[in-house]
């Protein structure tokens, strides 16, 4: 399921709860749901609608990984910070790692990421 922009869409409030209630469904139904990758601009951080989306995935015990994207937009130093930050306010509940489409940074470890989910050797929430 793609939502881009649902962390930052400027909808009403009715229009945000559908989102929340099909979400809801979606998450609670979805069998073949193998994890969640989360594409969170590097420049903003992990917010409160990322949260949300984790949560999601602990509740049903989902691995996750959280791509920083635009990395290429960032100092070395800035993009170093993003990700300490993301680790930190992640605290282990998925993986995370700076990814740039336009410079192909961090797009095999993001695939590898993928590919553990679809495999179903990725680490879940909790696991050591």
């Amino acid at each position: 399921m793609d939502l881009p922009g649902y962390g930052h869409a400027n909808v009403p409030a009715a229009v945000r709860a559908e989102w929340a209630r099909l979400m809801d469904a979606y998450f609670a139904e979805r069998q073949s749901l193998a994890g969640l990758l989360i594409v969170v601009d590097a420049r903003r951080g992990v917010g409160a609608s990322d949260e949300a989306m984790l949560a999601y995935a602990t509740a049903r015990a989902l691995p996750s990984h959280v791509l920083l994207s635009k990395s290429d937009k960032l100092s070395r130093n800035e993009s170093a910070k993003a990700l300490a930050t993301a680790r930190r306010v992640l605290g282990g509940r998925a993986g995370v790692q700076v990814f740039s489409a336009e410079s192909g940074d961090g797009v095999r470890a993001a695939e590898g990421a993928l590919e553990a989910m679809l495999s179903g050797h990725a680490k879940e929430p909790g696991d050591p």
